[in-house]
């Protein structure tokens, strides 16, 4: 008997994400075999998408990577597709809003939209893009998932980009 196409996609939207955690940690797979056990090649695997990863082998990687667990997993495939897509739009975000915010994911968030005007060299608006790519990154910061925080963007005035 095969594997259905969605646990591949699974596997491969799990294993994506293994190596995006395991890239954020700066371990190259020979790291991750010399740090655990697991073998490069393995690991590899997994992270292709070609293999399906076993807890007991998940649980080791979310120890040596230093998060938890269910962080490693991904949605349903179906739902995680859909919604990658709404957080691949970007956020539009009015800086005089984000002022008015307290807190500290707040702050960070204005520093954050702060140094990206300064990259793009763009002081004369008061509106920054941000990416899906810096929507993960906040995400990550911040601890919650990325369409939570693309949520919560929109939510304080923001728009889809």
């Amino acid at each position: 008997m095969g594997v259905d196409e969605p646990s591949r996609e699974f596997d491969r939207q799990v294993g994506a994400h293994l190596r995006s955690v395991r890239k954020l940690r700066n371990l190259s797979l020979h790291g991750v075999e010399e740090a655990c056990g697991l073998k490069a090649s393995i690991v590899s695997a997994y992270e292709r998408g070609e293999r399906t990863i076993s807890v007991v082998r998940l649980q080791r990687l979310a120890r040596l990577y230093q998060v938890p667990v269910g962080d490693l997993l991904v949605d349903d495939p179906d739902l995680s597709h859909r919604r990658s897509e709404e957080v691949a739009e970007g956020v539009c975000i009015d800086l005089s809003r984000v002022e008015l915010l307290g807190g500290t994911e707040w702050n960070i968030l204005n520093r954050y939209l702060r140094s990206i005007r300064r990259v793009r060299q763009d002081y004369d608006s008061r509106v920054v893009t941000i990416r899906d790519s810096d929507v993960r990154l906040l995400a990550l910061m911040f601890d919650i998932p990325p369409t939570d925080l693309h949520d919560r963007l929109i939510g304080v005035g923001s728009t889809p980009a």
